[in-house]
């Protein structure tokens, strides 16, 4: 609601870009055209795949998808979140370091786990 009431702000004057990836679906379909959020930079090519889905008009797969990247977002954050994508991150191949405090570090066995999980659901 909040995002479709800055969106048709002064006759959609605005391209605004939105912000939570677990609602891109959703943003879509009122009328998003750019998006901003934490795990696009982990798993770019599963929003790609959902965007054009949904440009094609496959709302099947574009739901499909979203279930996909919610199913991520609920493994990172089960975690400590910026941890956890900084470790994704990692196995990645770009070295992040650790997050820094307040935020905690996973530990040896959190990674793992992280790694496991994301391998069931075949995104690792």
């Amino acid at each position: 609601m909040d995002y479709s009431k800055c969106k048709n702000y002064d006759n959609n004057k605005y391209d605004i870009i939105f912000g939570r990836e677990e609602l891109l679906l959703e943003a879509l379909a009122k009328g998003a055209r750019g998006a901003i959020g934490s795990t696009y930079n982990i798993f770019p090519q599963k929003y790609l795949k959902l965007m054009t889905a949904f440009s094609r008009g496959n709302l099947t797969d574009a739901n499909e998808i979203q279930s996909l990247c919610r199913k991520i977002i609920d493994i990172l954050c089960a975690k400590s979140f910026f941890s956890a994508l900084r470790h994704v991150l990692r196995l990645q191949g770009l070295e992040t370091g650790e997050a820094r405090a307040p935020i905690p570090s996973l530990s040896t066995s959190s990674k793992s786990q992280l790694e496991k999980e994301l391998k069931n659901i075949q995104v690792l």
